[in-house]
């Protein structure tokens, strides 16, 4: 037996934001996945995240482009290339 799912309000879903809400979903993984480096908070997150345009950029990123961003700085760079680099 399965639950029925029933929508947060009353309005019926609209087919034509469904694509948004998934980005919104998205995003927020995004945010939330970044904001557990070193240094990154919830709005230094939203930033890299604009300006690397993927959180696969930003792990690629060398310490370099990342000291440039958002008065991230070198040493908060170099722990985040140490925890994306460091092995299990």
């Amino acid at each position: 037996m399965y639950a029925k799912l029933t929508p947060i309000d009353d309005r019926e879903p609209n087919p034509d934001t469904k694509t948004s809400r998934l980005q919104t979903k998205d995003t927020a993984k995004k945010l939330y996945l970044l904001r557990g480096l070193p240094g990154i908070g919830p709005e230094r997150a939203k930033q890299l995240l604009e300006q690397f345009g993927s959180v696969k950029n930003i792990f690629i990123a060398s310490e370099e482009e990342l000291a440039k961003r958002h008065q991230i700085g070198k040493i908060t760079a170099q722990k985040i290339i140490n925890i994306i680099q460091r092995e299990f």
